[in-house]
C-alpha cells in the first residue's frame, strides 16, 4: 500500500475470509484505518449461503464512501435482499458451522491429493485448485457423473468446489479411478 499512489483506489476482496483458518489474522480491515484509498469488500454469497441474492458490503473511509455514494446506482439492493442479509448476519452459528464443515472436507481433499501425488495449492477458501494431465477429460468424466468443476482457467488445472461429505466420498472415488486409468 505504501507504493500505491494515493489517488488509486484499492479494493480488497474478502469473499472467502470466513473459510480461513484464522479470519482475524487474514483480514485487511486494519488497512482501512491507515489508508484513505482502501476498501475491503465482503459478500454473503459464500459462507452465508446467499449466492443468488447478490448482496455484500464494503468497509472504507467515510470520505471514500461519500464519493462512491454519488456514483452508485439507485435502488441497487432490494428489500428482500436486505432482509436476507440482516437474517444472515444474525445467524453466525450457521457461518461457523459452514466454515467448520468446509475445513473438514478441504482437509480430506488435501490428504487425498497428497496420497494420489496430485499437485494442488493449499486453500483457505471453499475450493481447491489442482492439476492433472488431461484435466479437461477428468472434468468431462466428473460432469457425466453429475459433478461440475471449473476448467480452462489454466492448461491442465481444475478448480474443485468443496461440497458435503457425501460428495467428497463419491468424487474422490471417481478421481482415483480416473487417475488409475491414466497411469
Amino acid at each position: 500500500m505504501c507504493q500505491v499512489p494515493k489517488d488509486t483506489l484499492v479494493f480488497i476482496d474478502e469473499a472467502y475470509l470466513d473459510f480461513a483458518d484464522d479470519p482475524a489474522k487474514a483480514t485487511c480491515l486494519p488497512l482501512v484505518k491507515r489508508y484513505q484509498n482502501v476498501a475491503v469488500l465482503r459478500t454473503f454469497s459464500k459462507a452465508y449461503g446467499l449466492a443468488n441474492v447478490r448482496v455484500g458490503f464494503a468497509v472504507m473511509p467515510v470520505a471514500l464512501a461519500a464519493i462512491l455514494q454519488k456514483i452508485r446506482l439507485p435502488y441497487n439492493l432490494n428489500t428482500l435482499a436486505q432482509v436476507a442479509a440482516v437474517a444472515a448476519l444474525r445467524d453466525q452459528d450457521f457461518v461457523r458451522e459452514a466454515a467448520a464443515k468446509n475445513a473438514v472436507e478441504r482437509a480430506k481433499w488435501e490428504d487425498f491429493f497428497d496420497q494420489q501425488g496430485v499437485k494442488y495449492f493449499k486453500s483457505q477458501a471453499n475450493f481447491i485448485y489442482f492439476t492433472v494431465k488431461n484435466a479437461d477429460e477428468l472434468s468431462q468424466a466428473l460432469l457425466e457423473k453429475g459433478f461440475q468443476v471449473r476448467h480452462h482457467l489454466q492448461p491442465d488445472w481444475l478448480r474443485l468446489t468443496i461440497g458435503p461429505a457425501e460428495d467428497t466420498t463419491v468424487m474422490q472415488a471417481l478421481v482415483a479411478d480416473w487417475l488409475k486409468q491414466q497411469a
